[in-house]
């Protein structure tokens, strides 16, 4: 996002946290109904809560409208199409993460995508990712799901340690998941999420869990380890346990090693401490309007357990929608204002050309510039 260089105020810049080489992979998914409304919003939180994948449902982007641009993301979409019952979907990556997007697939319920990436052993790392927006009318779910289960299959007959994540709006339930994926049978495994109580508000409660993410066990390593509880000593070479405590000579040798293994200790460290540099990026929103924006998503957790905020609700979400259109406007003409600017700019110099030229032509056939070179001065 281009702004001017006299609006760039320190208070727009948004910094982010800086991130460990040893950190998880994020995955957020979003039903946002509607992403021209909702795209500054979006930005702001993508910043703060930092994802490296991300997937949208019902972006509402049709194809008559422009190429979907997150800041901060590499991005491929599904367009809206109503008359195949399709609503948009968003896959992005975050830039710098080291994954990139190969390849792409899309229909209108699902929009499946490639990711590749060359590990530190250079070894190539493939993952594909799907994200999901399963209508929730009989006859379109059923075909939707049937052509996903088709998809998701041959990617698994294809390679059979093959790595998968499904997420988005399947429009079921927890426990109607679960039955698809036994039904499926492709060893995809239902993922937590921070907001397990539900993905949809009923009124001022929390409704059923309809967003879900998956994947399979290629992507699931071993977390544990198991040890033999008896062990044969006859198998050992040396069965004393202390022979290294009985070749130490002296104490020095014991402090000698000691530092030694204390250094090893603080390289180890410094290698696994070193960060990326923060990455930061310019928003248009101005300081008190993401303020506002903090302020209401607080308040909505807590109008969960507390129906009395429900108007306190509802007038701070009218408040900030207002605060982000003011501020998009005046983006808008700040930005008009400056390219109006470096139009004249541009125009005066080409003007200043023209009447250089002028003058020289005129002072070479022996006239003055304001008159024409067939009148001569009366002398």
């Amino acid at each position: 996002m281009d702004i001017p260089k006299h609006q760039r105020h320190p208070n727009n810049i948004i910094k982010e946290t800086k991130q460990k080489k040893t950190e998880k992979l994020k995955i957020f998914s979003y039903n946002i109904r509607g992403f021209k409304g909702s795209k500054l919003e979006l930005e702001y939180i993508l910043s703060k809560r930092r994802p490296n994948i991300i997937g949208i449902q019902e972006s509402l982007l049709t194809r008559d409208t422009n190429r979907c641009n997150i800041n901060g993301y590499t991005c491929i979409e599904s367009k809206s199409n109503v008359a195949k019952g399709g609503n948009g979907l968003i896959m992005g990556v975050k830039n710098g993460f080291g994954i990139k997007i190969y390849e792409y697939k899309s229909t209108p319920y699902w929009l499946i995508g490639k990711l590749t990436a060359t590990t530190t052993t250079n070894t190539n790392f493939n993952m594909y990712v799907v994200n999901v927006h399963i209508p929730s009318t009989s006859i379109r779910k059923r075909k939707a799901l049937e052509s996903l289960e088709k998809a998701l299959q041959k990617l698994k007959n294809n390679k059979n340690d093959v790595k998968i994540i499904v997420m988005g709006d399947f429009n079921m339930d927890k426990k109607q998941v679960l039955n698809w994926i036994r039904k499926l049978g492709i060893g995809l495994q239902l993922n937590n999420v921070t907001n397990s109580k539900g993905s949809r508000r009923v009124g001022t409660e929390m409704g059923r869990m309809i967003d879900h993410i998956l994947h399979n066990d290629a992507l699931n390593p071993p977390n544990y380890c198991i040890i033999a509880h008896a062990m044969d000593l006859d198998l050992f070479i040396n069965n004393n346990r202390f022979s290294v405590l009985a070749e130490l000579e002296s104490t020095q040798n014991v402090d000698e090693i000691s530092s030694k293994f204390t250094e090893i200790i603080h390289e180890t460290a410094n290698e696994f401490t070193n960060e990326t540099p923060a990455a930061s990026f310019t928003t248009i929103l101005s300081k008190k309007t993401r303020k506002m924006i903090d302020k209401r998503r607080k308040l909505y957790k807590n109008m969960l357990n507390n129906i009395e905020l429900v108007y306190q609700y509802l007038e701070l979400k009218q408040k900030s929608t207002k605060r982000i259109k003011k501020d998009n406007l005046r983006f808008r003409l700040i930005s008009n204002d400056s390219e109006s600017q470096t139009a004249i700019s541009g125009l005066g110099r080409r003007v200043g050309q023209l009447d250089a030229g002028q003058t020289e032509n005129a002072e070479y056939q022996g006239t003055k510039p304001d008159q024409s070179p067939h009148v001569r001065s009366a002398s």
